[in-house]
């Protein structure tokens, strides 16, 4: 079964972000977003590619959607040829309401991660301590 979850940005008058799939969990998709997607240019180049399949440490390059390098992200689009699908919402609340399906919600935001089940965002570094 899917961990959905939705990884974001927020920007000076929305977020925008993607719909991640699989492993949403904190001790998967938010270790390597805290590891690997702290850097405002990388992440913006994640969610430039579209909503997510599988998230992993690198972004990488296109390859079979059914047989994905190790360590490299799946796209929908990019890897599968779906459509290119980049969510936009004018803020948090309305971004938890849309995708209601969702079992955690990561949102990049004045440089740091915060993560929510949902109800209220709290930093994703207090996780691991």
């Amino acid at each position: 079964m899917a961990t959905r979850s939705v990884i974001a940005i927020r920007e000076s008058n929305r977020i925008i972000g993607v719909y991640c799939h699989w492993d949403g969990d904190i001790g998967h998709n938010g270790k390597i977003l805290l590891e690997n997607y702290s850097d405002e240019t990388k992440l913006r180049k994640l969610i430039e590619n579209g909503c997510i399949s599988s998230l992993r440490k690198r972004i990488g390059t296109k390859h079979d959607f059914n047989n994905p390098p190790k360590d490299e992200t799946t796209f929908y689009h990019r890897d599968r040829g779906d459509n290119l699908s980049v969510l936009s919402w004018k803020d948090e609340n309305e971004m938890v309401e849309d995708m209601y399906d969702c079992d955690y919600f990561y949102l990049w935001d004045n440089g740091q991660w915060l993560v929510s089940e949902g109800k209220g965002f709290m930093t994703l570094e207090g996780c691991f301590e």
